[in-house]
């Protein structure tokens, strides 16, 4: 955005959205010509059974949920006020994500200013009353996938809120030096043909499961397949020989480490775009992914370089399609490479979004 704007980002000063701890000391600073503001958190992530239970029962009200979302967090009034006492400085307000505190807060309050790029799914969060009101206060929707879009115009009533086509999402670029074999060497992994699962590795993306399933196939077929998990570790690794967690990677090695994968695993049942997926696309890797998550179906059917399962056994006879089928893994591969460089370039993506950013403003004025 700064090759067309003058850009701010308000945020909070946590890393952790479970604490929402304040760890960053600088209020302000200047980064890759962006000026970012941190607002500290007043308090931690706070919310208690009770006021679940109440948020999210038959009679949840608007003030339920916006109690709800404070007690999320980030609680961050001073970042509302901020905004509030700044809002003419700005000719827009884009808002990253609908589910938090500071876009519940500006949305309800400035939202004739506002575009929201909601990240929605089809999640139990979404269904309180409050977020009617942060839908449909916006001037204008950026969706990431036409499966969002779908979902949010369902769901909501936005009849009189700009809307984009659903073509959205963000550029994908392959770094330099990307190399699979000095990843295989680096990692020890030989020649053996490799799943790979790349992000945060915990319950909510599905990865009790993944690893849960990878152990019963190679129980159940005589393979030297391994899974390769790149990321931060949230629960327990079993310990077994072809098990590979590396941790942390460079954004090079990443890459590096896709273009070698037999296919990418993507085992989470909640994604609003899965960056990951197209990283791998652009390389020609193939994906395997949740078929119970819309977005990551559609990814698959639009572009026919993909594959879907929903239980351990449709699991186990796509990974020995992508074992035993080489001539159709090469076609998905080159299915892969076109469907991001046809989609997910950022000229591409930036005109979509410019588009939506003049369109909120425009009509403001």
């Amino acid at each position: 955005l700064t090759n067309f704007y003058q850009v701010d980002v308000l945020t909070s000063r946590a890393k952790s959205y479970v604490t929402w701890e304040n760890e960053y000391d600088r209020e302000s600073e200047m980064i890759n010509g962006v000026q970012v503001r941190r607002f500290p958190a007043l308090r931690n992530r706070c919310i208690t059974g009770e006021l679940q239970q109440r948020a999210f029962g038959e009679k949840g009200t608007v003030k339920d949920g916006i109690e709800w979302v404070e007690a999320q967090g980030p609680y961050c009034p001073d970042l509302t006020a901020y905004l509030g006492n700044h809002l003419d400085d700005y000719y827009a307000v884009v808002l990253m994500t609908y589910l938090y505190y500071p876009t519940v807060m500006a949305a309800r309050a400035f939202g004739k200013k506002c575009l929201m790029i909601p990240t929605a799914h089809d999640e139990f969060c979404i269904y309180q009353p409050v977020y009617d009101t942060v839908f449909e206060s916006v001037a204008g929707l950026y969706f990431l996938t036409v499966e969002e879009k779908h979902f949010v115009e369902e769901r909501f009533n936005v009849e009189n809120v700009q809307r984009g086509d659903g073509r959205g999402g963000v550029g994908i670029e392959i770094p330099n030096g990307v190399d699979e074999h000095a990843f295989r060497k680096t990692y020890d992994l030989g020649e053996s043909p490799y799943l790979l699962y790349a992000g945060r590795i915990d319950v909510a993306k599905g990865c009790k499961k993944l690893l849960r399933d990878f152990l019963e196939y190679k129980w159940r077929n005589k393979s030297d397949l391994k899974l390769v998990l790149i990321g931060k570790q949230e629960l327990p690794i079993p310990e077994h020989p072809d098990i590979h967690y590396i941790g942390f990677v460079s954004n090079t090695e990443k890459f590096s480490a896709m273009s070698g994968a037999m296919a990418l695993v993507q085992s989470s049942e909640f994604e609003s775009l899965s960056i990951v997926v197209l990283e791998a696309m652009s390389v020609g890797t193939p994906v395997l992914v949740n078929g119970k998550c819309a977005v990551l179906k559609g990814h698959c059917e639009r572009s026919n370089a993909g594959l879907y399962y929903c239980n351990y056994l449709e699991f186990e006879a796509e990974v020995n399609y992508f074992m035993q089928n080489q001539e159709a893994v090469s076609l998905m591969s080159r299915n892969a490479i076109r469907y991001v460089q046809e989609n997910y370039t950022w000229p591409t993506i930036m005109n979509g979004l410019k588009r939506a950013i003049e369109g909120v403003a425009e009509n403001r004025c």
